[in-house]
Parts: structure tokens; C-alpha cells; sequence
């Protein structure tokens, strides 16, 4: 919705933007709290500007209401606590990361956009992010791909979107058909090249004829997976002798 109250008149009576503000400042902080897909940051840029007194008010009462949760809002200014731009090039990314006045973590709220034949440049991004302690990831737009189950005129299932419905409604090219998996939660290619570089346990060879490799983690104690359990992994790949594990 595109609206900015600070740069627009006063009007007489609640406008829809403001009542819209409004409404998602008092049902859906309280009734989605505790929904474990809402849990660490509240996005709070859209639909207002950020310096509307609805936003203000709304950031307020979220921010008493909920002093856990960040929010996110851009990437400066009052309303957000980190920086959360979209489709930022990785050079900005590691630009953003070396600068020390820049102290808020960086987590893009959109990249890696998964259409077609996509993510190229991901372990670029993830490069950075094991790298600046500042860069902490991004939100890939988007998970699934949003086709419909249909046939086609030769009665062949398909999925369908877009102007495979009618030639007037708005429709570009193959939106929204851009997620890491496919409509019937197949993996697309790329959902194997973001599995790969999203992995926390990062084996390297130290002495294979005398079995010992190292094991670089970047999960905390908490959700380590046990070594006799990768162990036995390793094993069902292919016979092996007991790994002996460095640090």
C-alpha cells in the first residue's frame, strides 16, 4: 500500500492506511505473539511511512508490549533494530559489514530471488556471512513455488499461474513460480545448492588412510548432532574405520 502520512495533509477522519495501521497493531501483534513462525523480528516499515503518527504509535505499543522481539524497518532510522534491505549486491553486503559505524546486523529481509534456473552467486553471500559476524543471513524470497494444480487443453495435469488463466489479468512471465521447491514440494535444483551451503557441519580430510578428518560446526552446544551419530552417517555411505574426530 503505497502511503506515507508524513508526507500527506491531515485528514478529518481515519483514512483506510490508518485504520489498517491500527488494526495490525491490535490483532495481529497480540494474536500471532506466540505463532513460532513470528517469533524474533516484527515487520513494522509497511504500509506506513516511518515517521507517520500511526507507525510511531503502533512501533510504541509493540515495542511495550513485546521489549523481546525486534523490528524491522529499513535499514536505519527509529523503527528498525537491524538492517534489513533486499537484494543487496555483496558488495554492499561486505561494504555494510567492514564499516564500524554501521552496528546494527545485517539480515536482508529478501534475496537470492529462487526463480528458474537460480541462486547463483549464494555461496558469495554465505562467504560473507561466515566471514563479518555482522551479516547474519536473509530471508530467500520464496519458499514454494505458488502454481495451482490444473490440465491443460490437451488434459495434462500441470501447475498454473499467472495468464495460463485468462489473457487480461495482470500476469508476469512465471510469478509467482519462484520457490526453492516446486508445487508439489519436489526440491527444485537450486534447493540442493542452498542445502549445501546452509549446512552447519563442514567435514575436512586431516588423515583419511588413518580415518581422522576435523569438523568445523557452526552450531551452538545446544543442537550439536552427536559424532557416533554422524559416525554411523559416514558409515552408510561407505565401509569405514572409526572416525577420529579433531578439533
Amino acid at each position: 500500500m503505497a502511503f506515507n502520512m508524513a508526507t500527506t495533509p491531515p485528514l478529518k477522519s481515519p483514512c483506510l492506511p490508518c485504520r489498517y495501521c491500527n488494526a495490525t497493531k491490535t490483532t495481529c501483534k497480540p494474536t500471532s505473539t506466540t505463532h513460532p513462525s513470528s517469533r524474533g523480528v516484527w515487520a513494522t516499515k509497511r504500509p506506513m511511512g516511518q515517521t507517520s503518527p500511526p507507525h510511531t504509535s503502533g512501533l510504541r505499543a509493540t515495542t511495550q508490549a513485546d521489549p523481546c522481539n525486534g523490528k524491522r524497518g529499513g535499514v536505519d532510522g527509529p523503527s528498525t533494530d537491524i538492517a534489513c534491505p533486499m537484494y543487496r549486491t555483496h558488495q554492499w553486503c561486505e561494504d555494510y559489514a567492514r564499516d564500524d559505524s554501521k552496528t546494527r546486523p545485517l539480515i536482508q529481509c529478501e534475496y537470492n530471488h529462487t526463480m528458474g534456473n537460480s541462486s547463483g552467486g549464494f555461496k558469495e553471500y554465505w562467504d560473507l556471512v561466515r566471514k563479518y559476524p555482522k551479516f547474519q543471513g536473509g530471508f530467500i524470497w520464496d519458499f514454494v513455488d505458488q502454481g495451482l494444480r490444473a490440465k491443460d487443453k490437451n488434459g495434462v495435469e500441470i501447475y498454473k499461474y499467472g495468464g495460463d488463466y485468462n489473457d487480461y489479468d495482470p500476469s508476469d512471465n512465471n510469478f509467482n513460480c519462484n520457490g526453492i521447491i516446486s508445487p508439489d514440494r519436489v526440491p527444485n535444483p537450486h534447493a540442493y545448492e542452498i542445502a549445501y551451503w546452509h549446512q552447519n557441519i563442514w567435514p575436512e580430510p586431516v588423515d583419511l588412510k588413518a580415518g581422522k578428518i576435523s569438523c568445523i560446526t557452526k552450531i551452538s552446544s545446544a543442537t550439536w548432532i552427536t559424532t557416533s551419530w554422524f559416525g554411523r552417517c559416514l558409515k552408510m555411505v561407505r565401509p569405514c574405520k572409526r572416525a577420529r574426530w579433531s578439533s
